[in-house]
Protein backbone atom coordinates (compact mmCIF):
# COMPACT_ATOMS: atom_id res chain seq x y z
CA UNK A 1 0.00 0.00 0.00
CA UNK A 2 2.50 2.79 0.66
CA UNK A 3 4.42 1.82 -2.62
CA UNK A 4 1.54 2.64 -4.44
CA UNK A 5 1.10 5.86 -2.39
CA UNK A 6 5.00 6.93 -3.30
CA UNK A 7 4.12 6.18 -6.63
CA UNK A 8 1.24 8.44 -6.56
CA UNK A 9 2.91 11.27 -5.19
CA UNK A 10 6.17 11.39 -7.57
CA UNK A 11 6.41 14.06 -9.62
CA UNK A 12 5.33 13.86 -13.24
CA UNK A 13 8.65 15.13 -16.46
CA UNK A 14 8.58 18.28 -17.79
CA UNK A 15 6.18 18.38 -20.88
CA UNK A 16 3.74 20.17 -22.66
CA UNK A 17 -0.21 18.68 -23.65
CA UNK A 18 -1.37 19.41 -26.92
CA UNK A 19 -5.52 18.97 -26.85
CA UNK A 20 -6.89 17.53 -29.97
CA UNK A 21 -9.25 20.24 -31.93
CA UNK A 22 -11.26 16.85 -32.98
CA UNK A 23 -12.90 14.65 -30.40
CA UNK A 24 -13.44 11.04 -31.27
CA UNK A 25 -11.15 11.21 -34.07
CA UNK A 26 -7.40 12.16 -33.62
CA UNK A 27 -5.45 11.60 -30.50
CA UNK A 28 -4.23 14.53 -27.83
CA UNK A 29 -0.56 14.70 -27.83
CA UNK A 30 2.20 14.48 -25.51
CA UNK A 31 6.13 14.83 -25.24
CA UNK A 32 7.79 14.60 -21.95
CA UNK A 33 11.69 14.52 -20.99
CA UNK A 34 12.74 11.59 -19.65
CA UNK A 35 16.21 10.20 -18.94
CA UNK A 36 17.81 8.32 -21.65
CA UNK A 37 18.26 4.35 -20.16
CA UNK A 38 16.73 5.65 -16.79
CA UNK A 39 13.40 3.97 -17.24
CA UNK A 40 11.52 0.83 -17.97
CA UNK A 41 9.16 0.20 -20.51
CA UNK A 42 6.22 -0.60 -17.70
CA UNK A 43 7.82 2.96 -16.14
CA UNK A 44 7.43 4.47 -19.79
CA UNK A 45 4.16 3.29 -19.88
CA UNK A 46 3.04 3.79 -16.15
CA UNK A 47 4.37 7.52 -16.67
CA UNK A 48 2.51 8.04 -19.90
CA UNK A 49 -0.64 7.14 -18.05
CA UNK A 50 -0.07 9.47 -15.88
CA UNK A 51 0.46 12.43 -17.94
CA UNK A 52 -2.65 11.32 -19.99
CA UNK A 53 -4.75 11.13 -16.73
CA UNK A 54 -3.21 14.54 -15.45
CA UNK A 55 -4.63 16.29 -18.64
CA UNK A 56 -8.17 14.40 -18.78
CA UNK A 57 -7.26 12.94 -22.10
CA UNK A 58 -8.57 9.86 -23.10
CA UNK A 59 -7.05 9.01 -26.17
CA UNK A 60 -3.63 10.44 -26.22
CA UNK A 61 0.06 10.01 -27.98
CA UNK A 62 2.50 10.22 -25.28
CA UNK A 63 6.28 10.95 -26.93
CA UNK A 64 9.39 11.04 -24.59
CA UNK A 65 12.60 12.40 -25.25
CA UNK A 66 16.11 12.79 -23.77
CA UNK A 67 16.25 16.87 -24.35
CA UNK A 68 13.58 19.34 -23.45
CA UNK A 69 14.86 21.11 -26.95
CA UNK A 70 11.62 18.92 -28.54
CA UNK A 71 9.51 20.80 -26.42
CA UNK A 72 10.86 24.07 -27.84
CA UNK A 73 8.60 25.54 -30.79
CA UNK A 74 6.42 22.01 -30.72
CA UNK A 75 3.35 22.52 -33.03
CA UNK A 76 1.36 19.75 -30.95
CA UNK A 77 1.62 17.10 -33.59
CA UNK A 78 2.92 13.74 -33.94
CA UNK A 79 5.35 14.48 -36.39
CA UNK A 80 9.29 14.44 -35.37
CA UNK A 81 10.97 17.42 -36.70
CA UNK A 82 15.03 16.98 -38.18
CA UNK A 83 15.96 18.42 -34.95
CA UNK A 84 14.16 16.15 -32.85
CA UNK A 85 15.49 12.22 -34.14
CA UNK A 86 18.04 12.41 -31.96
CA UNK A 87 16.16 12.76 -28.81
CA UNK A 88 13.54 10.82 -29.55
CA UNK A 89 13.17 7.80 -26.98
CA UNK A 90 9.85 5.98 -27.31
CA UNK A 91 5.99 6.48 -27.97
CA UNK A 92 3.53 5.56 -26.25
CA UNK A 93 -0.65 5.32 -27.23
CA UNK A 94 -3.12 5.75 -23.61
CA UNK A 95 -6.27 4.79 -24.25
CA UNK A 96 -9.93 4.08 -22.21
CA UNK A 97 -11.29 0.53 -21.82
CA UNK A 98 -14.39 -0.19 -21.50
CA UNK A 99 -14.78 0.56 -17.51
CA UNK A 100 -13.13 3.93 -18.11
CA UNK A 101 -9.79 3.70 -17.26
CA UNK A 102 -6.93 4.57 -19.00
CA UNK A 103 -4.24 1.84 -19.73
CA UNK A 104 -0.87 2.13 -22.21
CA UNK A 105 -1.38 0.15 -25.47
CA UNK A 106 0.88 0.08 -28.21
CA UNK A 107 4.34 0.56 -27.33
CA UNK A 108 7.02 1.67 -29.82
CA UNK A 109 10.69 2.00 -28.83
CA UNK A 110 12.68 5.25 -31.41
CA UNK A 111 14.58 4.21 -34.31
CA UNK A 112 18.52 4.70 -34.94
CA UNK A 113 18.21 7.18 -37.42
CA UNK A 114 21.02 6.06 -39.84
CA UNK A 115 20.88 2.32 -39.01
CA UNK A 116 16.71 2.10 -38.99
CA UNK A 117 17.25 -0.41 -35.97
CA UNK A 118 15.32 0.52 -32.78
CA UNK A 119 17.42 2.34 -29.73
CA UNK A 120 18.08 -0.43 -27.30
CA UNK A 121 19.78 2.32 -25.40
CA UNK A 122 16.50 4.16 -24.43
CA UNK A 123 15.46 1.01 -21.54
CA UNK A 124 16.88 0.91 -18.74
CA UNK A 125 19.09 -2.27 -18.44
Amino acid sequence: MQKQESKKSAALPTHKFHATSTPDRAKSQIRAVAELGGLSQREFEDLAVALADKHGSASTLVQFFSSKSALDGWDGTGLLRDSDWPHWLCRITVETDSSGKLHAGTFKLALDETTGTERTDVLRR
